[in-house]
C-alpha cells in the first residue's frame, strides 16, 4: 500500500534506423503558387502531416506514386500570404532538372527554384 514497486523501470525501446535509400533525395525545386493543386503531371499519396513552428498552417507530405519515380512532395501554406503555398519537391538529380523543366514557366507557378545539395 502505496509502496513503491519491485520491477524496474520499463526500458524504452529505440527506434530502428531507417534503412538507407539508395539514392539519397538531396536536390530540391521550390515552387511558390497559389494553386496548391498545381498540375505536375505526378501522382501523389499523402503520408503524413506536421504542425509546424510559428505558422498556425500543418505542413503535408506526399509520396510519388509514378511508376519509376522516388520524389517526395511537401506543401506548406503561407502563414504571412494564407493564399500563398510553398511546393518543395526533394528528388534525384535527374528527376529535379526534369520537374524544374517542368515547373518553371507553368501556369500558376510564380517562383520556381532548384537548390543543389551542399
Amino acid at each position: 500500500k502505496g509502496g513503491s514497486s519491485s520491477e524496474p523501470p520499463a526500458k524504452k525501446k529505440k527506434a530502428a534506423p531507417a534503412p538507407e535509400s539508395k539514392m539519397p533525395l538531396e536536390h530540391k525545386v521550390v515552387v511558390t503558387t497559389a494553386d496548391v493543386r498545381m498540375e505536375d503531371g505526378l501522382r501523389w499519396r499523402k503520408y503524413g502531416q506536421k504542425i509546424v513552428k510559428g505558422s498556425p498552417f500543418p505542413r503535408s507530405y506526399y509520396k510519388c506514386t509514378t511508376a519509376g519515380k522516388t520524389i517526395q512532395k511537401h506543401v506548406e501554406q503561407c502563414s504571412v500570404e494564407p493564399e500563398m503555398y510553398t511546393i518543395t519537391y526533394l528528388a534525384e538529380e535527374s528527376e529535379a532538372n526534369e520537374l524544374f523543366a517542368k515547373l518553371n514557366g507553368a501556369p500558376g507557378a510564380e517562383k520556381v527554384e532548384r537548390f543543389e545539395p551542399e
